[in-house]
């Protein structure tokens, strides 16, 4: 078995499940916008497009990065996973594994090997979001 990865980067602060009843059109808003983040990286990656919504066990890693609008790193975790539900896999009940992070960017903290797309995106933006999908594949 071969593990298989899929990245992509939200521009600006993620939306907090705190606030969704408060700002419920906000909350359908950023989900979308997840969503629709992730399936145009997912093809902009040359992969096919009818190979979603994956219904296979992942673990999934979300790294918030922030100047100004700190979020609780458990907040930001349901609209994102419910923006991939449908779109980048069929159910969140396939999740085995999540970490959530959370980095201050005004802290100078150094990212270890950032990947080619994260650090184009630290280059241009001070709030985002990283969200990396990793899944087991057959070898052939």
């Amino acid at each position: 078995m071969a593990k298989t990865s899929f990245e992509f980067v939200v521009i600006g602060a993620p939306f907090s499940v705190n606030s969704a009843k408060k700002q419920s059109k906000k909350h359908g808003e950023w989900k979308r916008e997840v969503g629709r983040t992730a399936k145009d990286q997912w093809i902009k990656d040359g992969r096919n497009s009818s190979d979603l919504p994956l219904a296979v066990p992942m673990e999934v890693t979300i790294t918030t990065f922030f100047t100004q609008s700190r979020r609780d790193v458990d907040n930001v975790v349901k609209p994102i996973l419910d923006g991939l539900k449908k779109v980048i896999y069929e159910d969140d009940g396939e999740i085995y594994k999540l970490t959530s992070q959370r980095i201050d960017l005004n802290l100078r903290t150094r990212i270890e090997a950032p990947s080619p797309l994260l650090d184009a995106a630290l280059e241009e933006w001070e709030e985002l979001v990283h969200i990396v999908l990793t899944w087991e594949t057959k070898e052939l």
